[in-house]
């Protein structure tokens, strides 16, 4: 059996008609050696929406889930969290990157459940 890489499954998932978390739990259980909990769903939803809103990668710190620790620390920057996880395909296309506004956005509510 041919063996995807992760672009070609990505391509696909981000055409698949799924909200923005189903996609992303399923690319955590699916694209890494080792399957992420469902835990790492809310960080990884709260980095892309605060990169959205144009926040600095290096200086805002997101907290993790209980059972995970960044270099002992309860909490990691957005850019461990967006590069650590391959998120870049989540990224919303904003002013500030020179990219046209996605249809689509983030609310509180959707990264806070």
């Amino acid at each position: 059996m041919n063996k995807f890489t992760l672009e070609q499954t990505m391509t696909v998932l981000m055409t698949m008609n799924l909200s923005e978390e189903e996609k992303l739990q399923y690319h955590l259980a699916r694209n890494f050696e080792k399957p992420l909990p469902k835990s790492f769903v809310k960080p990884c939803l709260q980095a892309i929406m605060l990169d959205s809103y144009g926040f600095d990668w290096e200086t805002t710190m997101i907290d993790l889930p209980p059972e995970t620790k960044y270099r002992g620390e309860q909490q990691a920057p957005m850019k461990a969290i967006i590069e650590g996880h391959y998120l870049q395909w989540f990224l919303k296309d904003t002013e500030d990157n020179g990219r046209k506004m996605s249809e689509q956005g983030f609310n509180m509510i959707t990264t806070t459940k």
